[in-house]
């Protein structure tokens, strides 16, 4: 069996927590469907999650770090660099309009908007420093993966 993407886990600093969870709440308009003062769930898509979780240094609090499939019982890791993270990816209707509402939401631009010859593209920081793809999709795009 293939694996299935459920959850993608942000661990943030304390300091970084509650504007991270508003960063992708309000930018994206992603549904909180839980918030507590260390874990916010957000609705990304259909059966996908994004948790922002807050930790400090080399704390875990993501249960299933210890659970089969986690380390064993090691230390728990630092945080890695934001430019180590993997780079999230939203389909935006507009991407002006998106990349307005990720600046006013703590966003900082990350290079220029591109305008490839399938769309618009622009790459935000959210405010915990991770890098945040945005793509106006533009025409037809034939589906290669089927």
């Amino acid at each position: 069996m293939s694996g299935i993407l459920t959850r993608i886990i942000l661990r943030v600093p304390p300091p970084l927590y509650a504007p991270t969870t508003t960063f992708y709440h309000k930018t994206f308009s992603l549904p909180l469907t839980l918030a507590t003062e260390t874990t916010a769930s957000l609705t990304a898509s259909e059966g996908v999650t994004i948790v922002v979780t807050c930790e400090e240094e080399g704390e875990q609090t993501d249960p299933s770090f210890a659970s089969p499939g986690g380390t064993g019982g090691l230390d728990p890791p630092a945080f890695p660099p934001p430019s180590d993270r993997p780079m999230l990816q939203f389909d935006v209707e507009c991407v002006q309009s998106t990349l307005l509402q990720a600046l006013s939401n703590g966003g900082e631009l990350d290079g220029p908007i591109k305008h490839p010859a399938h769309g618009k593209v622009a790459v935000v920081k959210d405010p915990s420093g991770g890098r945040v793809g945005m793509w106006e999709k533009i025409g037809d795009i034939r589906d290669v993966t089927g």
